[in-house]
Parts: structure tokens; C-alpha cells; sequence
């Protein structure tokens, strides 16, 4: 009988692992043709103005969507986040850049979703050359929606990935 309890046990462990590590299953896509077209007619332009960044585009769930965007018209770069319920909103919204690399996916601060992190360089009237920025999407647990966190984005920046905050800005599209 104390066999049973132990099998019992660990299945129920092993069921409650596998359901937290499905929250942060998050892949790699691209958009819908569906949500480009919400996009530009958000924009209002034509689809074929906006260009998706290479792997910026990540998927979790059944209909949730958060991606990188160029407006190749007005060079400009935007973040989107779409969902089944909520619809199309826009994240972020940087004119003259460029976004360099690859969406990088952390969870340096071990939190149910993980932390989604864009890098672009913005040009600025004040330097000559374009500055690094980051725009990082942190999972609002209550609102169970992405949203965007400026001192987190400076934390990761930074690189004193140590010293988590505790405290720290949101700005949800919804």
C-alpha cells in the first residue's frame, strides 16, 4: 500500500511539472496572415510595407501572439501583441530604427512566463550614431497578458541580472 501512495505522489509531481513548464512553452512563428492584415489596416498601409523580424514572432497558447514589426515606409519599428479575446494592440512604437539580432527569451527572473527581449538601435538628434535600446515584455500575472517594463528593459541592459527588481513599471496595451 505505501508503494501505491509513493507511485500516487510522484505522478502527481510529475503532472504539476509538465503543466508549469506548458506556461512557458512559447515558439517561435510568424504571424498570421489574418493579424498582418489587422496590422496594416491598423497602420494603414499595405501588407506588403510591413516586414516581420526573422524569428520575432512568438506564439503561446492556442491565439496568442507577440511580435516585431518594420513599417518599412516610414521606417519604423513596432511590437504587437494579439490575442483571441483582446484582439490586435500595439506594444511599442520606436521611429528611425532598426532592429538587430534575434528575440531573446529569458527567465533570468523565474517568473510563470518568461521575459520577452527586443533589441534595436534608435537614432537619436543628439549623437551622431544610433543608440542601443532594449523593449522587453514582462508577463503581467493578473491581467495574464505581455506588457512592457522600461526599468526591466534598463535591468537587462545593464546586465546585472543579480540583483532582480522588485518594484518595476508596466504599460499593458489592453
Amino acid at each position: 500500500m505505501n508503494c501505491k501512495i509513493q507511485f500516487l505522489a510522484i505522478a502527481l509531481l510529475l503532472a504539476l511539472s509538465c503543466n508549469a513548464q506548458e506556461t512557458k512553452n512559447i515558439e517561435k512563428k510568424a504571424f498570421p496572415y489574418e493579424i498582418i492584415n489587422k496590422i496594416a489596416a491598423y497602420e494603414n498601409i499595405p501588407n506588403n510595407e510591413i516586414s516581420s523580424l526573422k524569428d520575432g514572432v512568438l506564439n503561446w497558447g492556442r491565439s496568442n501572439y507577440l511580435g516585431a514589426l518594420t513599417n518599412k515606409l516610414q521606417n519604423e519599428c513596432r511590437i504587437y501583441i494579439y490575442s483571441e479575446e483582446k484582439g490586435l494592440a500595439p506594444l511599442a512604437m520606436y521611429p528611425d530604427c532598426k532592429f538587430i539580432g534575434k528575440v531573446n527569451i529569458s527567465n533570468a527572473r523565474n517568473k510563470k512566463m518568461p521575459d520577452i527581449i527586443f533589441k534595436m538601435l534608435l537614432s537619436s538628434g543628439n549623437t551622431p550614431d544610433p543608440v542601443e535600446h532594449y523593449v522587453v515584455a514582462v508577463f503581467d500575472d493578473q491581467k495574464e497578458e505581455y506588457c512592457e517594463s522600461q526599468s526591466i528593459a534598463a535591468w537587462y541592459q545593464i546586465g546585472i541580472l543579480s540583483n532582480t527588481p522588485e518594484n518595476f513599471d508596466m504599460a499593458c496595451p489592453y
